[in-house]
C-alpha cells in the first residue's frame, strides 16, 4: 500500500499503473491482482487507512479544554501529514477528479465537523473569540490542510514545527482570547 500511495501521490490516480506499483514492492502486476483486485480497490484502501487513522487522531488523547484539544489534533494531524503516505496519498486522491470515493468526503466532513465541535466548546468556555461561527472556523481550517497536499513538505521555522502546523497555530493564536 505504500508503494501505491506514493505513485498515487507522485502521479495521481489517471496516471499511477498498477506495473509500476508492483515494481516498487518487487510484486508482479498478478500478483498484485492477488491482492487487490483493481486499482479503485487500491485507492480505496488507501482511504479507509486514512480513515481510520484520522478516527484514531480523534479518539486517542482528548485533552481537557477544547482550546488545547484543538492545538494538540491540529498538532497530529499535522504530524500525520507529513509522516504517513497513506495518509497523505488519500487526502491527495480527494482533490482528484478522476476518482469519486464517497469516504473521501466523509473524511473531510469528519474533520471539519470535529474542529467546529472544538470550536464552539472553546467559544463556550470562553478561550476563543465567540463572534465567529465555528462552522466558518473550522472551514478555514480544512485550506491549509488541503493546500499542504500541493506544497513541498519542508521543514517549518526550525523549532520542529512543521508548515501547516505552523500555519493552524497563527489561525488558533489569532481566535484565542
Amino acid at each position: 500500500m505504500d508503494a501505491a500511495a506514493i505513485e498515487f501521490a507522485l502521479k495521481g490516480y489517471v496516471n499511477t499503473r498498477l506495473q509500476v506499483v508492483g515494481a516498487r514492492t518487487g510484486m508482479t502486476k498478478g500478483a498484485l491482482y492477488g491482492h487487490f483486485s483493481s486499482k479503485e480497490h487500491l485507492a480505496k484502501a488507501i482511504v479507509e487507512h486514512a480513515v481510520r487513522t484520522w478516527e484514531d487522531l480523534r479518539t486517542n488523547g482528548v485533552e481537557a479544554g477544547a482550546a488545547l484539544a484543538l492545538r494538540r489534533i491540529t498538532t497530529r494531524l499535522s504530524d500525520r501529514v507529513h509522516q504517513d503516505i497513506r495518509f497523505r496519498s488519500a487526502l491527495q486522491l480527494m482533490a482528484d477528479p478522476s476518482i469519486q470515493l464517497s469516504e473521501l468526503n466523509d473524511l473531510l466532513i469528519d474533520i471539519q465537523q470535529y474542529f467546529a465541535k472544538l470550536v464552539r466548546q472553546a467559544q463556550q468556555d470562553g478561550s476563543m473569540i465567540s463572534t465567529y461561527s465555528p462552522e466558518w472556523v473550522a472551514h478555514l481550517m480544512l485550506a491549509p490542510l488541503i493546500g499542504s497536499l500541493h506544497a513541498p513538505i519542508i521543514p517549518g521555522d526550525g523549532n520542529g514545527e512543521s508548515r501547516l502546523e505552523g500555519v493552524w497555530s497563527l489561525l488558533l493564536s489569532m481566535l484565542e482570547l
